[in-house]
């Protein structure tokens, strides 16, 4: 029986895992988009959002770096990945 954290990791490496690439930088998994950024680890993001709020959620794997953005106005969606992208790799540059 794998352990409570083993059995995390795995679900979360199969949530991740590479399904389709759009473009070099820019890929998605399972229910996630993946920004590849040379010299950077994998950004890992999905947004939505529903009537009334726009919302933003990031992380790096084995950085333990998160970011959320809630904007609470509807179909600001652009704005709210704006924000939250560029917190995010402020976050990983600054390592």
């Amino acid at each position: 029986m794998l352990s409570e954290n083993r059995k995390s990791k795995a679900i979360i490496n199969k949530l991740t895992a590479q399904t389709v690439a759009i473009s070099p930088g820019v890929a998605v998994g399972q229910g996630w988009h993946i920004i590849k950024d040379k010299d950077q680890p994998p950004v890992y993001w999905h947004n939505g959002g529903t009537y009334g709020f726009s919302t933003f959620a990031a992380f790096v794997k084995d950085k333990s770096k998160a970011v959320i953005v809630i904007i609470n106005q509807f179909n600001k969606n652009g704005a709210c990945d704006r924000l939250g992208i560029s917190i995010i790799k402020k976050l990983i540059s600054e390592e």
